[in-house]
């Protein structure tokens, strides 16, 4: 990657092609952190920090081959439902449940094909999960009219639950009572993100 970030999964595996159009694939089944650098061909170098060195070659030959050989290996892709193949739409920063309403409204009249239809975490009160802002009191009515008219709508989650708020909050009451955060090895202290 050129940023050097990480991603949110890594699948090292390549193809090398050759100058008659035979294919074949690597594969380096290892979950460590690595580095993949690619050198003056034909050159790859892998580093990883530890683990077992997994390496799995298919040998196609043709380019098709090698995708068929390493989806065999690693377990073929899902068809995703049909309706999520469709345009959606998703952006931080609606205002209110107006606003969105007037997207919808005004992609409907202009003809867009328009299948899915997100709120991300503006919707929440003060971006709590599984709270509804005041400025967002009609999402309940709109998510059902959108979804009567066979539209999908998403919600967006986000994987943390508040632990210091001087309100009572109930995910956060009910994580507590149902024990269901992550505790410290040997202690009943809740490990807290940053």
């Amino acid at each position: 990657l050129q940023n050097h970030l990480n991603s949110y999964g890594v699948q090292p595996f390549y193809m090398g092609l050759d100058n008659t159009g035979n294919a074949h694939g690597v594969f380096l089944l290892n979950s460590n952190a690595m580095d993949l650098t690619l050198q003056e061909t034909p050159a790859l170098t892998y580093r990883t920090i530890g683990g077992i060195l997994d390496f799995y070659v298919v040998l196609g030959p043709k380019p098709e081959d090698v995708v068929q050989q390493y989806t065999a290996l690693v377990g073929r892709p899902v068809m995703p439902s049909y309706w999520a193949l469709g345009f959606q739409l998703c952006r931080y920063g609606y205002k209110n449940d107006a606003e969105i309403a007037d997207i919808y409204e005004n992609m409907k009249r202009a003809k867009i094909p328009y299948d899915v239809q997100y709120a991300d975490i503006d919707y929440m009160e003060r971006q709590m999960d599984f709270t509804l802002g005041a400025n967002f009191s009609g999402l309940p009515a709109l998510v059902d009219r959108i979804r009567a008219e066979g539209m999908k709508f998403i919600i967006l989650l986000d994987p943390a639950i508040a632990g210091n708020e001087t309100k009572p909050y109930p995910a956060f009451t009910r994580g507590v009572q149902d024990d269901v955060f992550i505790k410290w090895p040997n202690s009943n202290d809740i490990v807290w993100g940053k």
